[in-house]
């Protein structure tokens, strides 16, 4: 556990090549400052930052039992708890491969880099927005994948500068707003699932819609 303190508003850096930290129950960073977590990191039984400052993650950090819980999150690398899940109430990707995996994922709004894509798997994946950096000389959209055994839901805009948007697996998909993407694919869905847009879909280059292992799933735009 890291206290509050009288002063709260200190900083942790955790800088280490490979990091392993146990203990019965989860490490809570009750700091109001920022957390940056460097390396391979390693929570026995995960790890909350919820008190203040961002938490930047540059390398991979993983809750080998329990949950990730993070505030507003930087992210250079890859956030696992596959055995619990993964929460941010905002999460800004910054590298050029990133990826969240949980038992369940749940991000906020969230932010990519030019040129990164970044990658979503979980049991349930709920996300607010989705943007792209502003586009500079020579970089390429930002790409957004979602790999779930469960439902997605997407709750606010997707775009702008993203290339492509991917639903690789689902048991259904629900994008509640409007998406607009260089190239939507669907990869596949459970059978009888539907992946929805309800809001104005705008896909500038192509949209492809596989058959996928369980072709039998179902595709609504909803859009005016």
């Amino acid at each position: 556990t890291v206290a509050a303190g009288a002063t709260p508003g200190y900083l942790v850096s955790i800088l280490g090549t490979t990091n392993s930290i146990a203990g019965a129950g989860a490490t809570v960073f009750n700091d109001t400052g920022t957390v940056t977590l460097n390396g391979a990191t390693t929570f026995a039984n995960g790890a909350t930052h919820t008190a203040g400052g961002a938490t930047t993650i540059a390398g991979t950090t993983t809750a080998t039992a329990g949950n990730l819980q993070f505030g507003a999150t930087n992210l250079t690398g890859t956030l696992n708890a596959t055995a619990g899940g993964v929460t941010t109430s905002s999460l800004n990707a910054l590298g050029t491969t990133d990826a969240v995996n949980g038992g369940t994922v749940s991000t906020g709004n969230i932010t990519i880099a030019d040129s990164d894509t970044l990658t979503l798997a979980g049991s349930t994946i709920g996300t607010g927005s989705i943007t792209g950096a502003n586009l500079v000389g020579g970089s390429t959209p930002s790409n957004v994948a979602f790999n779930a055994t469960g439902a997605v839901t997407v709750g606010g805009p997707v775009g702008t500068d993203i290339g492509t948007v991917t639903v690789t697996n689902s048991n259904g998909a629900d994008f509640q707003s409007t998406v607009n993407a260089a190239n939507v694919v669907i990869s596949n869905t459970q059978a009888a699932a539907t992946v929805s847009f309800d809001g104005n879909l705008t896909v500038g280059t192509g949209m492809t819609v596989a058959a996928g292992a369980t072709p039998g799933y179902l595709v609504s735009i909803l859009g005016t």
